[in-house]
């Protein structure tokens, strides 16, 4: 039996070295980001859990978001929903030279800003990190909290201008709910007219506005206000938006 697991592990590192098998480390348990980079705004990226070892493991659901400072890595708070409590997480096993696709959602955290990120998984006494970055600049939207009772008809929100130029931005929005795969509009119920005006945010500087859902007829789940920005000397306008929840 030796014999036929050293014959195939080292038919498996050969075939890894020459053809790359699913950016899997022999005899490592690894994260691999689909990509090395994601634009300001990115809400979730994909990567890939392979345990490259000759054992089978057992990782927990959570992970652990850290920003680069310079100097060393520091922890990226998530915000908490108010009455929510911490779940007991059941560790789940994955098998011997396989991978498992993970998805990493940052709706909990403030937008991310240009930067270099790691994100930790848990093992059973172990951890296992994979760095990415954030790249370019925008103008970012946050709501104060993340999370309101379902009868909240005023969300108070913050604008960033992230970039060097002035960004100008007005009044009108959409309303867009997750429906477990997409984001897919609230349409109001009523047609809403919004003021002729533009407001002009400074590099660099914060403004707070506020947006209102009395037009629309919400249900508890996961939303986001869509709102337009221009960029002085950019070419159209970008999107940026605000995650929050109702309960």
């Amino acid at each position: 039996m030796t014999r036929i697991i050293s014959f195939l592990t080292t038919i498996f590192i050969a075939l890894q070295s020459l053809f790359g098998i699913g950016g899997m480390t022999f005899g490592k348990v690894t994260i691999v980001p689909e990509y090395d980079s994601y634009p300001v705004g990115t809400l979730s990226i994909k990567a890939v859990l392979y345990n490259g070892t000759l054992r089978p493991i057992e990782y927990f659901p959570p992970f652990r978001l850290d920003t680069w400072d310079g100097n060393e890595w520091i922890l990226v708070k998530a915000n908490k929903v108010p009455g929510e409590e911490v779940p007991l997480y059941v560790p789940i096993e994955l098998s011997r030279l396989t991978g498992v696709e993970q998805t990493f959602h940052f709706f909990r955290y403030d937008p991310l800003i240009a930067g270099r990120y790691r994100i930790t998984k848990w093992l059973t006494g172990n951890t296992v990190s994979a760095e990415f970055r954030i790249v370019g600049s925008a103008a970012t939207l946050t709501t104060s909290n993340y999370a309101y009772p379902l009868n909240t008809e005023v969300i108070q929100a913050t604008w960033y201008n992230g970039t060097e130029q002035l960004v100008w931005f007005g009044p009108s929005f959409e309303v867009e709910q997750w429906d477990g795969s997409t984001w897919a509009a609230v349409e109001p119920k009523e047609p809403v007219s919004y003021p002729a005006v533009v407001y002009p945010l400074e590099p660099f500087q914060s403004m707070n506005h506020t947006y209102g859902l009395s037009y629309y007829d919400v249900e508890p789940g996961l939303y986001r206000i869509a709102a337009t920005y221009v960029v002085e000397g950019g070419a159209g306008s970008a999107v940026t938006n605000a995650v929050f929840e109702l309960w």
